[in-house]
């Protein structure tokens, strides 16, 4: 998870307001470490820190190392954080190796972007929830959101409250789980080689992407039913799609669906 706390461009407002943004945020920090720490969360700080102060800086570097060890939620704290920023200073990184031959033309794609943000070794977000009633991301994770979920609201964040995510939080856990669905279907075809008596074409054939989909029925339904559950939803049916092939035992499908790797 992350969150938005102070811009780049943020510190174009009133002096005397950025300095109360910053002492708020460090007396918070301080205590909300200890916090994060008890409940199991890795916390980690996305942004330029250099133009923060020494106090500021030295708190967060204690908040990451008391945590950095946990293995529940990463929480990430976007400061001094600007998405466009983040992309040109990862493209002078790549930039300056490609310069001294440490890389090649080629090799400069999206994944060797990705490894020089500030979210390196993390998945993009599956849902952005934008507050306040504007209809625009604010130069926030530009690079990494392209294929989120969008929700706007009307309400400020501090009245954003959990009966609020409680009331978007069905049908948007439902649209988003159907996207990994097909997230992970699609990569496993691109990889996929051709069975025999099979062209590339029929895997597209809607039995069988829905076989496809069943493989992975029970793992799915039983994460979103304990999802939604820990919000204090009643469990819902994930997919409605479940009972196509329920009945069909084609060798050729049992043969592809044994391959796929959705075992996780």
């Amino acid at each position: 998870m992350t969150v938005y706390a102070f811009s780049t461009e943020n510190w174009k407002r009133a002096e005397d307001e950025v300095k109360a943004l910053m002492f708020l945020f460090q007396s918070y920090l301080n205590n909300y470490s200890k916090r994060a720490d008890s409940e199991n969360i890795k916390v980690k700080f996305l942004g330029d820190k250099k133009a923060l102060s020494k106090a500021m800086q030295k708190s967060m570097e204690e908040c990451v190392e008391r945590t950095k060890n946990n293995t529940g939620v990463t929480f990430n704290i976007a400061i001094n954080y600007g998405g466009r920023d983040e992309i040109v200073k990862a493209m002078k990184k790549i930039a300056t190796e490609y310069k001294g031959g440490k890389i090649e033309l080629e090799q400069i794609n999206e994944e060797a972007i990705s490894k020089e943000l500030y979210t390196k070794d993390e998945p993009d977000p599956d849902l952005v929830i934008r507050t306040s009633g504007e209809m625009r991301l604010s130069n926030f994770l530009p690079w990494q959101s392209v294929y989120s979920e969008l929700l706007f609201v009307e309400k400020n964040w501090p009245d954003f409250t959990e009966e609020d995510f409680r009331t978007y939080a069905p049908d948007l856990l439902i649209t988003i789980g159907q996207n990994v669905v097909s997230k992970r279907v699609k990569q496993f075809l691109r990889k996929a080689k051709p069975l025999q008596h099979w062209h590339i074409d029929e895997y597209w054939q809607p039995d069988t992407y829905y076989a496809l989909t069943q493989k992975i029925e029970t793992k799915a339904e039983i994460f979103f039913s304990k999802l939604l559950k820990s919000i204090n939803l009643e469990p819902r049916p994930f997919f409605n799609l479940w009972d196509v092939l329920k009945d069909k035992k084609d060798a050729k499908h049992e043969e592809f669906l044994n391959k796929a790797p959705f075992s996780d």
